[in-house]
Order: structure tokens, then sequence, then C-alpha cells
């Protein structure tokens, strides 16, 4: 009896424990097949690239969100898609990115040979970590770098920059410099002073003519004794109308692209 009993709590705590052992394997990102950073071009040396590993894993243990960076020569040859955003988008799902069951992260891709880059998010918590004006907050710094082809400075920058926004994140306070209420009171700063100048000219020009009184017919406004008019009518003549074709929602536009897909959203253009 006894050795039934023994041998049922054994048998229930091999069944605990193995229905335990997936959600410790999904409370991390163990299971992505990319290592956080990732030159394919070979652009950082051995000392960069340990570097940059040591702190993305760093990052992404401490804020339970990864970050990726991935360098090629050109996304091109990796896909058959001419969108960046698409490319990362299947990067991040074939090698099975992101952190913990939601699959949180983000992943900065640079293509060299065309100056493209890409910064892709995935998942609500880092999509809360990485506002819109935060990324481009962080695109501004990093982008300094790439354009004098200083890479890893451009790294160590987005990975510092990434620290600082799932920080402020985790304090309840996502970093957002250009939220609506701001751009609503940069609206008012600018249009009033406009607007009290407009009336302003507007009253002075229009006090003067404050007697002008106005007429029912064109004879009204003949001076007595200059013509002689044997018919007297108003007739309209013809108007002219411009037309000017409306920009399609289709035509290209240069600088920064932004688009969103279900759980994932990105931003990214030239350097």
């Amino acid at each position: 009896m006894k050795k039934r009993i023994a041998a049922f709590w054994l048998l229930l705590c091999i069944l605990v424990f193995s229905l335990t052992v997936p959600a410790i394997a999904a409370s991390d990102d163990s299971e992505a097949e990319l290592d956080y950073v990732t030159d394919i071009a070979g652009i950082l040396t051995d000392e960069e690239l340990d570097t940059l590993e040591s702190e993305a894993a760093s990052i992404s243990a401490a804020y339970a969100c990864s970050t990726y960076i991935l360098v090629l020569d050109n996304y091109r040859l990796y896909t058959d898609s001419d969108s960046t955003f698409n490319f990362c988008m299947e990067t991040y799902e074939k090698y099975n990115l992101g952190w913990g069951a939601d699959k949180d992260g983000i992943l900065l891709m640079l293509s060299k040979a065309n100056r493209d880059y890409y910064l892709i998010i995935h998942g609500d918590g880092a999509g809360y970590a990485f506002t819109e004006g935060g990324r481009d907050q962080m695109q501004d710094r990093f982008l300094t770098y790439f354009g004098r082809d200083d890479y890893y400075g451009g790294f160590r920058k987005y990975l510092s920059e990434c620290r600082s926004c799932l920080q402020a994140a985790a304090e309840g306070k996502p970093i957002d410099p250009f939220t609506k209420k701001d751009m609503e009171k940069l609206v008012f700063f600018c249009l009033a002073p406009s607007l009290l100048l407009a009336a302003v000219v507007g009253y002075l020009l229009y006090r003067p003519m404050r007697t002008a009184v106005k007429q029912s017919s064109a004879g009204s406004y003949i001076v007595p004794g200059s013509t002689e008019l044997r018919q007297r009518a108003d007739q309209f003549s013809h108007r002219t109308v411009r037309r000017r074709p409306r920009q399609s929602d289709s035509e290209g536009s240069s600088g920064r692209s932004y688009d969103s897909s279900g759980s994932y959203s990105g931003s990214g253009g030239k350097f």
C-alpha cells in the first residue's frame, strides 16, 4: 500500500513538472533562433559584437523585452518583398523572436548596400514602451552616427535609447515627447499671433469703408453726364475655373515611413 502511495506521488510530481516546463520555456526568449546581435555584413569587430550582444542581453532580461540588431549587406537578397516592414515582420516570425508568450521585442534592421534601416516593434508591452514619439527621438539620435558610417556608435546609442524607453515605461511614464496635448499647444501658439494680426489689419482696412453702401445695379456707379446708355442690363459673362489634380495615397514620399499590422508597428527610411 505504501509503495502504491509513493508511486502515486512520484507520478504526480513528474506530471506537475512536465506541465511547468513549457511555462518556464515561454517566460523568456530562449526559443529565439537568432542572437541579440547578428552581423551578416561583417561591419563590426568581434570585440564590438561581444559588447553589443552583452548589453542587449542585459536589457532584454532586465525588462522582459528582447532587443535585437540585424545587419545585412542587402535585405533584398533574403526576401521577395520590396517592403522593409514586411521583411522585418517575416524575419521576426521565422526566427521566433521576442520575449515571453507575447513575444515582446524590438528589432533594428540595417541594410548596408542601399543604406536602408527599419525599426519594428512587436507585442503590447513593447508597443507601450516604444511610442511613436519615442521611436522618432530614438531614430534621430542613432541616425546621427549612421550618417557618418559610425555603425558601432549608432548601435550603442540605439541600445541606450532602448534602455531609457523601457525604464520610463516600467515607471509608468513612457517617453512620448510629441503628445496630442503638446501638439495642440504648439498649433495654438503658432496661430494665435497670426490670427490677431490678421484681425487688426482687417479692422483697419474695414474702418474707412463703413459708410459704403452696396448698390443693386451697375447704373448707380456711372457718373452723371459721362455716358448715355439706351439699355441697362447686368449680364453674367463667364467664369474661370482652375482645377488641380489631388495627390493620391499611392504616390511616394521621401523620409520615414510608418506601418502597422496587427501587433506589429514600425518606421524606417534611409540613412
